[in-house]
């Protein structure tokens, strides 16, 4: 697989059909002198995911990953990549359609936009998985495999709050960034943090410096959709993939005139981002310190930061349980039958209350978490220097 290509196709052969899950129909011994018809026709998935050029995650771990999981199986699997552009995409939903997938795992450049190529795949007959991004605007979906990303949003919020706890005070500076305007998942992180954070900042133990739309919201405990995107877009990094538009808008914000520095308080979205942020608050005269930033993904420069205590905490997204997750999921919506063995529950996208396949989250927050990721095989020890 080519990661530096921006778009491939990856089609990987059959496996034994002994691996074929219970779903596969079995030929009957009336046709054992055909061996041509001894094996049952395979399942086919497709998948269509964000292969930014980075090597940050999708090219070098979801897509082999989860194709391996599939592979062993017995299906065969075509994997496209549209690099976060909308034209790559509709050309990759074009080719799923015409080769007649039996189910498409969707992690969409848009979450609005998705609407439409998902009523494509409904059309054709083809049911949608979609995976670690939600699409709005649609009812259309089988399944939706993702962590909670309320719940993360909130661990975030937490580790915020109890920094300022421990602090004490009030008037503390907070800075809030953001994910990518056009992703879900921006939204269900902020909310979960503004779950947590609001009743700080409406009582006065946080000054937001960085967002009018959250400042003018300060006393809703509850913001709905649209006044969170509202934020957002004051805030956002765009997941920044080597953009320049993190470090953008933390120079803008710290060159406000009324900034307030000092010691600060900082929402990040992503381990990505958060060290970019962090890197760009300390070239400024006025910050004395960074109280905590947050972070997730758990990409190792950040775990490494976590140990040194200059990021505050993590979420490891376990690609392996992830993937787990979304093969059984896939696999199980193109036979027709219900997905086992896995967490249930339902997320409201704004249209519809979509079933949802939840992987559980853990937070990292010491050198101690990140030396027990490793005892759990999940990193390699030679990757970190502990003090």
């Amino acid at each position: 697989m080519n990661r530096n290509s921006k778009m491939y196709r990856i089609m990987l052969g059959i496996a034994s059909s002994a691996l074929l899950l219970g779903a596969m129909v079995i030929t009957s011994c009336e046709d054992a002198e055909n061996p041509a018809d001894e094996d049952p026709v395979p399942k086919t998935i497709g998948m269509l995911f964000p292969t930014d050029e980075d090597g940050s995650r999708w090219g070098d771990n979801d897509i082999p990953i989860l194709t391996e999981r599939l592979e062993s199986a017995g299906v065969v699997v075509s994997a496209y990549g549209h690099d976060n552009e909308a034209g790559l995409e509709a050309n990759s939903v074009s080719a799923l359609i015409s080769a007649g997938v039996d189910a498409v795992i969707y992690c969409p450049v848009d979450k609005d936009a998705a609407a439409d190529s998902i009523a494509l795949f409904h059309d054709a007959g083809i049911p949608v998985v979609c995976y670690d991004r939600l699409a709005t605007g649609t009812s259309l979906i089988e399944y939706y495999v993702a962590y909670d990303n309320i719940e993360i949003g909130e661990a975030m919020g937490q580790t915020i709050a109890a920094a300022a706890a421990q602090a004490g005070g009030n008037g503390l500076p907070l800075y809030l960034y953001t994910g990518h305007t056009g992703d879900y998942n921006s939204v269900l992180f902020f909310r979960g943090s503004w779950n947590i954070l609001q009743p700080k900042i409406a009582d006065g133990t946080f000054e937001i410096q960085n967002s009018p739309a959250a400042i003018a919201y300060k006393n809703k405990p509850s913001l709905t959709d649209t006044e969170i995107t509202e934020i957002i877009e004051e805030t956002t990094t765009g997941w920044d993939i080597a953009s320049g538009t993190t470090k953008a808008l933390v120079e803008a914000n710290l060159d406000a005139p009324a900034a307030v520095k000092g010691n600060v308080y900082i929402l990040a979205p992503n381990d990505y981002t958060s060290r970019i942020i962090a890197d760009e608050f300390l070239l400024d005269s006025g910050i004395t310190g960074i109280r905590a930033i947050t972070g997730q993904d758990g990409e190792s420069a950040s775990l490494q930061r976590v140990i040194n205590g200059t990021q505050t905490m993590t979420i490891p997204k376990t690609i392996t349980d992830l993937c787990d997750t979304v093969a059984k999921t896939a696999i199980a919506v193109a036979a027709g039958t219900i997905p086992s063995d896995v967490t249930l529950g339902t997320l409201n996208n704004g249209t519809a209350d979509i079933p949802i396949c939840f992987v559980p989250i853990r937070v990292v927050s010491n050198a101690q978490d990140v030396q027990e990721l490793i005892d759990d095989g999940l990193y390699e020890s030679g990757s970190f220097t502990f003090p």
